[in-house]
């Protein structure tokens, strides 16, 4: 059986998504635009040895507002607060702007995160030149929609008509993600704060995020999953050749073929390698 409560002890209330206790803590951040259910695919899998938890982000889903604090550095505090309210070990799961966070937060209490698994994390470089990329108008187009009360179809139909740059030219959204995702995404947007796509959009995301440094400060073992830069991958690789450097000990699977969404679009090759790191530790 599933669960949801809100942490109520930090910055910003955090809604909390759990699953049965299985096993020890798995807690799982998100990017941006979505919830914690985003990881519902890989949940009955994960469910099954360990005691997962979805965070909805500041911001998202039903977790609380935080007007001017979207900046990454900003979600470190939540990271804390969960890791304190759980108070043992955990291994912590992020997704894009959910790896950033994960990866700060082993950074900040590495006696208190037992494990990291960083799913595609965007690097500076790559944020740096967001505007060139496809990513740039879509979440132009999610920031508009967000917090819209309108029907998910109508939603989900207006973001797939967003123009977006290819490497054979400008096409629509929706040539690029299925109908299911796009609805999803659209159910996602109501209940989003627009302002959480401002500073990724102003090209100050990273203000105060020194990677480097974070990277650096990780000392547990960390699996890094990294898309495929040529279909949509957010980590180039000579970002991923510095991670390798940086972190003591890194685990690095590429997938050729695979984008961003790993756990959404490739989610038996998820699954394997996941469970494969999970069951080292």
């Amino acid at each position: 059986m599933f669960s949801e409560f809100d942490i109520t002890d930090g910055p910003v209330s955090l809604h909390v998504t759990t699953g049965p206790a299985n096993g020890p803590p798995l807690v799982m951040w998100h990017g941006v635009g979505r919830k914690g259910v985003d990881f519902l695919p890989l949940v009955p899998a994960l469910s099954m040895r360990w005691h997962v938890h979805l965070i909805d982000q500041r911001g998202h889903g039903s977790s609380g507002r935080a007007p001017g604090k979207y900046a990454v550095i900003d979600h470190l505090d939540d990271a804390l607060t969960v890791i304190n309210w759980l108070g043992r070990p955990a291994v912590h799961y992020g997704h894009s702007l959910g790896a950033l966070v994960a990866a700060s937060a082993a950074a900040t209490r590495p006696e208190l995160v037992q494990a990291l698994i960083l799913e595609d994390p965007p690097s500076a470089t790559f944020l740096a030149r967001l505007s060139d990329t496809a990513y740039y108008p879509t979440f132009v187009a999610m920031r508009r929609l967000a917090g819209h009360r309108r029907s998910v179809s109508e939603v989900a139909r207006e973001l797939g008509e967003t123009i977006v740059p290819t490497t054979t030219g400008p096409a629509k959204l929706a040539s690029l993600r299925d109908a299911a995702a796009l609805r999803f995404i659209a159910r996602c947007l109501a209940d989003v704060d627009g302002e959480v796509f401002v500073l990724a959009l102003e090209g100050h995301w990273l203000d105060g995020y020194d990677e480097r440094a974070i990277w650096q400060g990780i000392t547990c073992p960390t699996l890094l999953v990294r898309g495929d830069p040529s279909a949509g991958g957010m980590l180039p690789q000579d970002a991923a050749e510095m991670m390798a450097l940086d972190i003591a000990e890194l685990t690095r699977i590429d997938l050729q073929g695979v984008g961003h969404l790993v756990h959404g679009t490739a989610t038996e090759l998820a699954i394997r390698h996941v469970l494969n790191f999970l069951e080292s530790l």
